[in-house]
């Protein structure tokens, strides 16, 4: 795959989305991007009279004030990181659903890549859900970059999770663009979910271990046989086996490996939100302490909402 042409990343002001907007300006000066930054003034309800009139201002002229505001701010940020990295800045405000103009945004101006701060001003690590983060990656149709960390340079070591679907392929194509110069940890999860069933008939600690590797064996040939029809450089690759329960296994090798981001491909099975999302990722970006590149479905459509 090319390098990244244009790159979007939002911003609500608060330092969480300037760690964001610091990875998006180091991506765009590694990939020779364009970048564009956006910030959207999501007022559900209308300033209260005593905030007018403070300012001696029409309700829309206070709204003007916020958004002049805004703008004067995140100028003032991309003037300091295109100095830094040497690239030209775009810099948005706009008025509307923060969610809705992201997506919006990404598609006009056909940014292949939306970059988002994980916490921003209403982030709880527990309540993923409603979140603008949580919308954007479901609703949207491109992949996102949650970034979590202070960048301290280009990324240095990926895991990739993937389940043999063509949205693992999609997970790892995606990585490998993002970072051509990692090191690549591919882990697909075994998961035995028959083991406490198989505890609870007696079955012996040697004969379920015996079973684990096994399965460990034939997941392994398979891992190779999914490897084998992406299309990736194979030297830049570690694939590796485990068993468990995949979201968990996942987030605790990433914190074992060290590893500075993990990819996953964001489709879900079952379940009113997971449908859209996927328990597994939903998981991932919950509980992973790294930056985190959750890749959509190829296929997926959505109408902005």
């Amino acid at each position: 795959m090319s390098e990244l042409a244009k790159i979007l990343a939002g911003s609500d002001l608060s330092e969480w989305a300037d760690l964001a907007l610091q990875r998006a300006a180091l991506l765009a000066g590694q990939h020779g991007s364009s970048l564009s930054l956006l910030h959207v003034e999501d007022r559900a309800e209308p300033p209260k009279v005593s905030q007018i009139d403070r300012h001696g201002e029409t309700q829309q002229g206070f709204m003007e004030m916020l958004a002049d505001e805004a703008k004067a701010a995140l100028d003032a940020r991309a003037v300091a990181l295109a100095e830094q990295h040497g690239i030209e800045i775009g810099v948005h405000v706009q008025h509307g659903k923060d969610f809705v103009e992201i997506i919006r945004r990404a598609r006009e101006e056909g940014a292949e890549l939306i970059v988002l701060g994980a916490h921003g001003q209403h982030y709880t690590r527990d309540w993923l859900l409603g979140t603008t983060l949580e919308r954007v990656v479901r609703k949207g149709d491109r992949p996102v970059l949650v970034v979590k960390k202070k960048p301290k340079g280009v990324y240095h070591r990926v895991l990739v999770a993937v389940d043999f679907s063509i949205h693992g392929q999609h997970a790892l194509e995606w990585a490998m663009r993002l970072a051509p110069d990692a090191e690549f940890h591919v882990l697909h999860v075994c998961d035995l979910w028959y083991e406490g069933r198989l505890r609870a008939q007696g079955v012996s600690k040697q004969d379920i271990a015996a079973l684990q590797r096994e399965e460990t064996r034939e997941h392994l040939d398979e891992l190779d046989r999914f490897l084998t029809s992406c299309k990736i450089d194979r030297t830049k690759v570690k694939p590796y086996v485990k068993p468990g329960y995949p979201g968990p296994t996942i987030a605790t090798e990433a914190a074992r490996l060290g590893a500075d981001l993990v990819a996953i491909g964001t489709h879900g099975r079952s379940g009113l939100f997971y449908v859209l999302l996927g328990s597994v990722a939903v998981h991932v970006l919950r509980e992973t302490e790294c930056d985190v590149l959750a890749v959509r479905p190829v296929a997926a459509q959505f109408g902005v909402p």
